[in-house]
């Protein structure tokens, strides 16, 4: 496993980012689709490239793996064939960086978990503005009574 590296590009999510639990996840099969990569990618690693993306979506931080082969290879359904996964391995992590955090990101997959992360939050906040509402509105009740 790779050392994180100043010389690498900063992580593309930050390390608090976790989407663990959010089953929901937004794959534009059309942007997908139509970039270069998916259309000159071998049929093996455009089904593990998924595989990958799942994964890392549900690593911390989001949308990342670790720059290990092995958790690669089972990140990739290679499980224990760690060879099989080298085989390819140029192939898949081409669209990914390798950042000074010392994990693959993949810019799109960055994106999208970034936007999720965005959302989650902001349906966090109106439940705590919605609660807080609520807590006043029934001390206010319970004060009036008095």
């Amino acid at each position: 496993m790779a050392e994180p590296s100043p010389s690498l590009p900063q992580p593309l999510v930050a390390a608090e980012v976790d989407l663990r639990g959010n089953e929901w996840f937004p794959l534009y099969h059309h942007r997908l689709s139509d970039s270069v990569w998916w259309r000159t990618a071998s049929d093996l690693a455009r089904s593990r490239t998924i595989d990958l993306w799942m994964a890392a979506y549900r690593q911390v931080p989001a949308g990342s793996l670790p720059d290990d082969d092995r958790a690669l290879a089972v990140a990739s359904r290679f499980e224990r064939d760690v060879d099989g996964f080298r085989a390819i391995k140029a192939e898949l992590l081409e669209t990914w960086v390798l950042c000074a955090d010392g994990r693959w990101h993949q810019p799109v997959l960055a994106e999208i978990c970034l936007e999720t992360w965005g959302r989650m939050n902001a349906a966090r906040r109106k439940e705590r503005e919605r609660s807080a509402r609520r807590r006043a509105e029934q001390r206010m009740s319970r004060d009036g009574d008095h």
